[in-house]
């Protein structure tokens, strides 16, 4: 199983997601930050007609995570740089880390990398991986 995480455009996420969506890809993590990266962004403004440059320390952006199996890893990557794309610079960053298993809190079953195991109360009765 693959962690994907992408920062983002707050005006592009929503596509990046519902196209997500649309290839079968669900249960996505999505919530609003701020900070700042390569790219400082200068902002001009003006106050009683003097004109100051401000440089942005903080700019807007949206997280994006979901798990997906290993082979389906490259899919969700390039959908996410093909739609967040806005060819302007500063569109953001995707990650991608191994992630070695997962718990469903009401279920208790258990994903080891690839492969499920039943269980709950301690997982008796589950194969071991």
């Amino acid at each position: 199983m693959k962690l994907i995480k992408a920062i983002l455009r707050p005006e592009r996420s929503v596509e990046v997601k519902d196209k997500l969506q649309e290839l079968g890809f669900h249960g996505i993590t999505t919530w609003k930050i701020n900070g700042y990266g390569e790219i400082k962004k200068v902002s001009k403004r003006v106050y009683r007609g003097h004109v100051y440059h401000e440089r942005m320390e903080n700019v807007e952006r949206t997280i994006l995570e979901l798990v997906v199996s290993d082979e389906k890893a490259d899919e969700v990557v390039d959908t996410i740089k093909i739609t967040g794309r806005t060819d302007e610079g500063g569109d953001g960053r995707i990650y991608t880390s191994k992630l070695e298993d997962s718990v469903h809190i009401d279920s208790g079953s258990q994903h080891v990398g690839e492969i499920a195991k039943e269980g709950g109360e301690g997982d008796e009765g589950a194969e071991d991986v």
